[in-house]
């Protein structure tokens, strides 16, 4: 494989996994989601908490992510080794692993603050939200978000 054709994918990765500042279930206002679902005050206060926690663990990871991506630019630039760049295309696929698996825990945790109605609410306003799903943002079908739908070809694949 061509240094070239390396550097193509793994900016096609950087691009196919995008980490957000969101936490689960938020939506363009944080806690958007659970508006409708009559919490009560000690449920919305363990639900902050949670998203304040969160917050702060998810700030350090997405920084360190930035930054490693930051060296993977400097490497990419400079006349490293297909050895050195693997080890940091390995390095930030363990970072936003972390921070996935750390807005899964938080997801998990929310969660558990609901009763079951209120999951079944929230689950029907989930299925309910436009552009969710495979082509919605961050999904890989034709959508409008970033995925790969129309006009968004990675570098090298022809497409």
């Amino acid at each position: 494989m061509n240094m070239q054709r390396l550097l193509s994918i793994m900016a096609a990765t950087a691009l196919i996994v995008p980490i957000t500042a969101s936490v689960a279930f938020a939506g363009p206002r944080k806690g958007q989601c659970f508006d409708s679902l009559s919490l009560t005050p000690q449920q919305q206060e363990q639900m902050q908490a949670i998203r304040d926690r969160a917050a702060t663990s998810s700030e350090r990871q997405r920084q360190e992510l930035q930054a490693s991506r930051e060296q993977m630019r400097s490497l990419q630039q400079s006349n490293a080794s297909p050895e050195q760049l693997r080890q940091q295309r390995q390095r930030i696929q363990e970072l936003s692993r972390a921070l996935s698996d750390q807005r899964f825990d938080t997801m998990l945790e929310m969660r558990e603050v609901l009763t079951p109605e209120q999951r079944s609410q929230l689950q029907e306003r989930m299925g309910e939200r436009p552009g969710r799903g495979p082509g919605g943002p961050g999904g890989l079908g034709t959508g409008g978000g970033p995925g790969r739908g129309p006009g968004r070809a990675l570098p090298g694949s022809g497409r």
